[in-house]
């Protein structure tokens, strides 16, 4: 995975553990 694929899993994994 390059960088941006990696910020975008982890802006996705911070919305899910948001709306938990």
């Amino acid at each position: 995975m390059n960088q941006e694929e990696l910020q975008v899993a982890a802006f996705e994994i911070i919305l899910h553990s948001g709306n938990a």
